[in-house]
């Protein structure tokens, strides 16, 4: 029998998975900058900017519990819904770029 056919076929590889450098909203508690953009985020060291992982679109992510009441505008790739929602009710504004 066949090398191939006589090995175990373990895991899957998804060719078109996306990855992404996350963003939580809570990480912008507590800072008195307004607006963001991804080079500012880059620049507070909230993302990484080198490397691998530099090369990869930002999504801002909010968590169910999260309290976020600070009125900020977001220019990112990729918003969660929750992370919309909580932008929007504070009257800040959330941009795809």
């Amino acid at each position: 029998m066949p090398m191939n056919r006589r090995l175990p076929k373990r895991g899957f590889k998804n060719i078109f998975r996306q990855n992404y450098r996350v963003l939580n909203l809570s990480r912008l508690i507590g800072l008195e900058e307004t607006e963001f953009d991804i080079a500012k985020l880059e620049l507070l060291g909230l993302l990484p900017a080198k490397g691998k992982k530099g090369k990869y679109p930002v999504k801002v992510l909010a968590s169910v519990k999260e309290d976020f009441t600070q009125k900020v505008h977001i220019k990112a790739n990729a918003f969660s819904q929750r992370a919309m929602e909580l932008i929007a009710k504070n009257g800040g504004k959330a941009e795809v770029v």
